[in-house]
């Protein structure tokens, strides 16, 4: 748990139970937004081979954590979203990711070193750099 969702439990916003088995993470800024952090894959690796429920996280982040199969993870926006899942008034389903499609939006690039004209020696310098040589 983190210290603000905390409060919100010992305030009796959320039942104590409804948070059980949820690994949760994210910032809560002044204004109730749950800003993103890093390291959302290895948290929903730990979850899953934890055993939890589900992964609670930032909107942002959601996307990330649902490339490990075997975990649901949650996004939230906000920290009033969050209350409502928890409280059962917001029905929100996890987030699912197709990991082909993620590396083909990263494979796709818009130079290349065909529109680079001379300059063979810096070429050929990236060239051995990228394959390790």
């Amino acid at each position: 748990f983190l210290n603000w969702l905390d409060i919100t439990v010992a305030e009796g916003i959320i039942e104590p139970h409804a948070v059980d088995g949820y690994m949760i993470t994210g910032e809560l800024s002044l204004d109730g937004r749950i800003k993103p952090v890093k390291g959302a894959l290895s948290m929903a690796i730990t979850a899953r081979q934890t055993g939890m429920r589900g992964l609670i996280l930032p909107a942002e982040n959601a996307r990330e954590a649902a490339v490990v199969k075997g975990i649901p993870a949650y996004g939230f926006k906000s920290l009033p979203e969050l209350i409502e899942f928890f409280r059962g008034t917001n029905t929100i389903q996890p987030t699912e990711t197709d990991i082909s499609s993620i590396m083909e939006e990263h494979s796709i690039y818009q130079d290349d070193f065909q529109d680079v004209k001379g300059q063979e020696h810096v070429k050929r310098a990236l060239e051995v750099a990228a394959a390790g040589s």
